[in-house]
């Protein structure tokens, strides 16, 4: 009985460390995505929406000008944001994906992902471009990032 103890005592201590570890290592990582219009119709609307965590606000329509901004927040270490927009006139549509996900726990180095494709029936000029990155942090790893979507 006193062994069961023993060993019982050690479990949960090193269940405790576990969980203290791992909630120290599991920083929410986040994508600030900027979808731009710069196609010649007045809006692009969204569709298709998929995406990982939660979101700062609801993908909208968006008019031609600065654009629109949208936080992703991920689940721990993992960011993944996938959505389509079509423009309200011509036929023109994009799909934009962007992930991130822990590619190393010993250095904290990330993999960082981002497309764009023309999937409607008239050909669009689809951009994505990767702004900004997290630093690798072995100690709290982070993979967030910035990414600007363009439709045109």
């Amino acid at each position: 009985m006193k062994h069961l103890k023993s060993i019982f005592t050690s479990l949960v201590t090193i269940g405790a460390f576990l969980v203290w570890s791992g909630s120290a290592l599991a920083v929410n990582s986040q994508i600030t995505i900027t979808t731009k219009n710069n196609s010649t119709a007045p809006t692009i609307t969204p569709s298709g929406l998929n995406y990982t965590g939660t979101l700062s606000s609801t993908p909208g329509d968006i008019a031609a000008g600065p654009g629109s901004l949208i936080i992703n927040t991920g689940i721990s270490t993992v960011t993944s944001y996938h959505i389509d927009y079509s423009t309200s006139t011509g036929g023109k549509r994009c799909h934009f994906d962007a992930s991130s996900w822990l590619a190393n726990a010993a250095t904290g180095a990330c993999t960082f992902n981002k497309a764009a494709s023309s999937t409607g029936g008239t050909y669009a000029t689809c951009t994505a471009t990767i702004t900004a990155t997290s630093a690798p942090n072995k100690n709290s790893p982070n993979c967030s990032f910035a990414v600007t979507f363009g439709l045109q």
